[in-house]
């Protein structure tokens, strides 16, 4: 159930299985034939940092040669593979750049984004959060609090989500930019069991049923913010492109007592509408997963949507999109104008999918769908 490396002889027959434990996102590095090993990067520690391990061709003496609770990126080993550099930071500590013996583990640090001369009360406040399952998952997401929070008041939730299959948002790295400009939000970023996080074991949730467990875990989450004091569960926000187009809206509808305000873009609202290649990798034919295709589609619960009170659904597409086609966004369009219901929509002629050019229409813009939604405290 996790991504571990394989010793195999030619005709593809299984010689040997090197790695263990809960390894995810698994890349080789270098492999050492003179030496009869191999290194390697994953996520063996916590499905949130990286590391950088080695292991020999018996599948012996697996080592963790990264240190500390730190996220490595960009490693880097050396021709002699005596010598590593890695970029390693983590939420807390500013990145640094260090060169570690592989045998002593010794470090020398070559660079470090500390200033002591930074006044860290203009920092955004960031803190790591983990959700555990009704099934025992357990799921990461990063919530950025306002700087000078008041207490007693309520702050609105901005959601941000892609939310493809193993495709996780959350990673516990350092961020220098100052979180002074949504000092009136609560701002997060959250995963769900099919994110990558819970291994094969948390994917196997999404297949056939693309979108339930999905929006099971986000709901859930917002159950568990809505516990904290400071936030306001009348003025949940919730954004995301693409996959976190369709997400975006299918909270909207099929988690409308908790998702208030959506803003997607180019999502695909039925998976009838989007690519085979990918569509069936999870989903099966459709002809032999029909009651799957229509338990995963926008459409199928859109007679919840407005139904809890005040909502709004931005809808946002470019017209020659050539991945999620703009049918996707025009046929949910046709059906709201048919139930009467009211929604926002902007269209960008030429554009694809995602934004090539700078967005000049700043009264469409995320910023303005905050501004004029959240700004005001509901009663």
């Amino acid at each position: 159930g996790w991504e571990q490396i394989y010793l195999h002889r030619p005709d593809g027959s299984l010689k040997q299985k090197l790695t263990s434990g809960r390894m995810w996102g698994t890349k080789i590095k270098r492999v050492d034939e003179k030496n009869r090993q191999v290194y390697f990067t994953s996520k063996g520690e916590i499905s949130t940092r990286n590391d950088f391990y080695r292991v020999g061709f018996d599948g012996k003496n697996q080592r963790r040669l990264t240190f500390g609770e730190y996220n490595h990126k960009d490693i880097m080993l050396s021709p002699d593979n005596r010598y590593f550099i890695t970029r390693y930071d983590n939420s807390s500590t500013p990145t640094r750049l260090g060169l570690v013996n592989v045998k002593s583990g010794k470090l020398r640090v070559l660079g470090d984004l500390y200033d002591p001369n930074v006044d860290s009360t203009k920092l955004e406040r960031k803190e790591m959060l983990w959700l555990t399952t009704k099934e025992g998952l357990k799921i990461p997401a990063i919530v950025y609090w306002p700087l000078k929070m008041e207490e007693g008041k309520r702050y609105p939730l901005v959601i941000h989500v892609y939310g493809g299959p193993n495709r996780g948002s959350v990673s516990d790295y350092w961020s220098p930019w100052s979180g002074g400009q949504d000092a009136d939000y609560i701002r997060v970023v959250m995963d769900h069991r099919g994110s990558g996080h819970c291994g094969k074991a948390g994917m196997n949730y999404m297949h056939r049923c693309l979108g339930k467990w999905e929006m099971e875990d986000y709901i859930a989450w917002v159950k568990l913010l809505r516990t904290y004091p400071n936030v306001d569960s009348t003025r949940v926000m919730i954004s995301g492109g693409s996959y976190g187009g369709y997400l975006t809206a299918l909270a909207l509808t099929y988690g409308a007592e908790f998702f208030q305000y959506g803003y997607a873009k180019y999502g695909v609202m039925d998976w009838m509408l989007y690519d085979s290649h990918y569509t069936e990798r999870y989903m099966d034919r459709p002809q032999d997963n029909p009651e799957g295709y229509k338990a995963a589609s926008v459409f199928t619960y859109l007679d919840r949507y407005q139904s809890f009170g005040p909502a709004m659904l931005r809808i946002v597409h470019g017209m020659m999109d050539d991945n999620v086609h703009v049918q996707n966004s025009m046929q949910l369009v046709d059906t709201l104008q048919g139930m009467n219901k009211k929604f926002e929509l902007m269209l960008f002629p030429g554009e694809r999918h995602g934004w090539r050019k700078k967005m000049k229409f700043t009264l469409w813009d995320l910023n303005d769908f905050k501004e004029r939604y959240l700004k005001r405290e509901r009663e």
